[in-house]
């Protein structure tokens, strides 16, 4: 199976995304299971410059919710390109007797 470079770049985008999307997962699970070991509140627990303990892993899953946004908006981008690839197939393929303007009948001229 040939795959283009956009395409092979599009999944290489995705296996990324779902790479992180795992380990955000872990890395919430643990910081919510801190979270309740401690009782705080979650506005006072996820914030980097009160919780100087967890501040890396918030951090962290602040990258990975940044990274898997770019991610999907890289993929978003591939998808609108190739619907504009797809219609510019689709309009070649026309055929050459298209109908004419509205108000010239076939075969008269505008002059």
């Amino acid at each position: 199976m040939k795959t283009k470079a956009r395409d092979r770049e599009l999944i290489n985008a995705m296996r990324r995304y779902f790479v992180a999307k795992a380990e955000l997962s872990a890395l919430r699970a643990a910081l919510e299971q801190a979270r309740s070991a401690t009782g705080e509140d979650i506005g006072g627990f996820y914030d980097p410059r009160t919780n100087v303990a967890h501040a890396d892993q918030i951090r962290r899953s602040h990258a990975l919710n940044a990274e898997m946004r770019l991610l999907m908006d890289r993929a978003a981008a591939w998808g609108r390109l190739e619907v504009v690839e797809l219609e510019k197939g689709h309009a070649s393929e026309e055929p050459e007797t298209a109908l004419p303007p509205a108000g010239n009948p076939a075969g008269s001229s505008t002059a």
